[in-house]
């Protein structure tokens, strides 16, 4: 989780004291990262209370208040505010393809001009009814979820400005993680169980090795595409 954080940072070029905005930060895991490690005024938005209470605290136990702060928000109440960096890492798969476009048209209307935006996201590699034609995943995981194809998203980004400037499949590693994720399950099982419920537990158990089935068999993948809003003066960055 550490590399893949700063994998992202290196690729949003971040410096000191600019100003990033995390889409659907979670519990606050990148957001503490980059402002601890690269020195960023870091906003993240969240629509769960119980994940802005945790990052709350986790942002003060590392003294980062001045520099990090989490809001109660949708992407769709975006003010004027403006970003020299914008994360989403793991949220839009949620989104679903009706409401994609005006999502990105908000990612760049808060966007500064030459700056940067990288979407992680989980893509599918076949066609597939909403709901992901899996009434697991769409029960216990990912409500109304929707996976999209790599070609409509960047068709998508770029119908609202966006350049794209790269993109990295994690499919293959995704492989070694989940495999990984599996034998740390199965060997701390008895420590989860003191944590979370019999349920839960199969419930990820799983969710991961249905993950790793899926990626094996390519049906989805996982990119990371960073895309650019062009200067005004069309410079290289």
């Amino acid at each position: 989780q550490i590399e893949k954080m700063d994998i992202i940072c290196r690729k949003l070029r971040l410096q000191a004291n600019e100003n990033l905005l995390d889409i659907g930060c979670g519990w606050g895991n990148f957001l503490v990262f980059a402002a601890k490690h690269y020195g960023v005024r870091a906003k993240g938005i969240t629509l769960s209370s119980e994940q802005k209470k945790y990052a709350d605290k986790w942002i003060a136990q590392e003294n980062l208040e001045s520099c990090a702060s989490i809001g109660l928000l949708n992407y769709r109440d975006l003010g004027n505010e403006m970003y020299d960096k914008i994360s989403c890492i793991g949220m839009s798969e949620h989104i679903g393809k009706a409401n994609m476009p005006l999502f990105y048209n908000k990612v760049y209307q808060s966007l500064k001009r030459g700056g940067l935006f990288l979407q992680h996201t989980i893509t599918t590699n076949r066609k597939r009814k909403k709901g992901y034609e899996n009434s697991f995943l769409d029960t216990y995981m990912f409500p109304g979820g929707e996976l999209l194809f790599e070609n409509d998203l960047v068709k998508m980004a770029e119908e609202k400005g966006f350049e794209l400037l790269n993109a990295e499949n994690f499919r293959m590693h995704y492989l070694k993680t989940l495999d990984d994720w599996i034998v740390r399950l199965e060997n701390k099982r008895d420590k989860l169980l003191k944590i979370v419920s019999e349920k839960i537990y199969r419930l990820y158990y799983i969710f991961f090795i249905g993950s790793l089935t899926a990626f094996k068999n390519r049906e989805i993948s996982i990119f990371q595409n960073l895309f650019y809003k062009t200067d005004k003066d069309h410079q290289q960055i």
